[in-house]
């Protein structure tokens, strides 16, 4: 079960299984960012999230394969080679396949476009403010000049005027998770010029 309220001051949050599955998942060949996409759901601080594989990763079945022996639950999801030729696979990664799986498996039978994005940012874990603030078109989105230091925070996510500082200590808190239990996937997932600028 996703955690309804964080302490964000608690980073002890990992059980040593848990720990063994991070360094499972570090040895993917896998974009960084998305192996720590992947261990969020693990420690249950996000419900699910969309894995793009590509020719330079692991194959779909092997990333499939590692994840599932963590105790994740892996949907793959059918794409058209025709969109992007450099892309081999789609995987749905979640704790819980009958429900978040099949909702994000499922989102192309939503007919309205915006129960549709309110839906698949629940299922990321964006926070309510931020999955409002995006279906309303935008006009409640921090325009990009008004965003604040995101450095050291690997996590993309656009921030809402109303909820900025909330979304942004959630942003911070996922990349102390990262750093703390699996710092080499961490320090991957920064562009090199962050590296020494992390200031949280």
């Amino acid at each position: 079960m996703i955690k309804e309220r964080i302490d964000y001051e608690n980073l002890d949050i990992a059980t040593p299984r848990q720990r063994e599955s991070i360094a499972e998942l570090e040895q993917l060949n896998l974009g960084a960012q998305q192996i720590a996409e992947i261990i969020l759901v693990l420690l249950d601080l996000k419900p699910a999230t969309e894995l793009l594989i590509f020719k330079h990763n692991d194959t779909p079945s092997h990333v499939q394969q590692v994840i599932e022996q963590t105790g994740l639950k892996v949907l793959p999801k059918p794409h058209e080679h025709k969109r992007n030729r450099q892309m081999t696979g789609i995987l749905l990664v979640s704790k819980n396949r009958d429900y978040n799986l099949e909702l994000l498996f499922n989102d192309g039978q939503i007919d309205q476009p915006i129960a549709k994005q309110r839906r698949y940012g629940q299922l990321m874990g964006y926070p309510n403010t931020a999955i409002d603030a995006y279906c309303v078109g935008g006009q409640e989105l921090l325009p990009d000049q008004e965003e604040p230091n995101m450095a050291g925070i690997p996590f993309s996510m656009k921030l809402s005027r109303k909820g900025k500082d909330q979304e942004l200590k959630l942003l911070q808190y996922w990349s102390k998770i990262i750093r703390k239990y699996a710092p080499t996937v961490y320090e991957r997932a920064l562009p090199t010029d962050e590296q020494d600028k992390i200031d949280f």
